[in-house]
């Protein structure tokens, strides 16, 4: 019974539904920003698995390759920002950017390979 009081209070409440600037706007902690980056991953590979279905770049290395990038790149995150987890945000306005520069960029990126194939 402990453990799952225990787990709800160390548990953030932050779940975006999409990576809406709204949703990104509305981050608090460092949890809150690293589960939004993980949502705006999540997206991302939502987008390039529909923009390569039924191409030669469906299931490719090339895609496991980019996952596995940004899994590294989010495990980094995490060792950095982890510590952290429920405090405030400092420099909110400009973390709030760089999400939104990120999803932006990766967007822009499968929008680039689509054209493309």
């Amino acid at each position: 019974m402990f453990a799952k009081a225990k787990e709800k209070l160390s548990s953030s409440d932050f779940n975006p539904q999409d990576v809406s600037d709204t949703t990104i706007e509305s981050i608090k902690t460092y949890e809150d920003y690293l589960i939004m980056n993980e949502k705006i991953i999540d997206n991302y590979y939502t987008e390039a698995d529909e923009a390569f279905k039924g191409t030669v770049l469906e299931d490719s290395a090339a895609i496991q390759e980019l996952k596995d990038s940004t899994k590294k790149e989010m495990e980094d995150l995490k060792k950095q920002y982890g510590p952290l987890k429920k405090a405030p945000i400092q420099g909110k306005e400009e973390v709030i950017k760089t999400l939104k520069d990120y999803r932006d960029n990766l967007h822009e990126q499968v929008e680039q390979w689509k054209a493309s194939l």
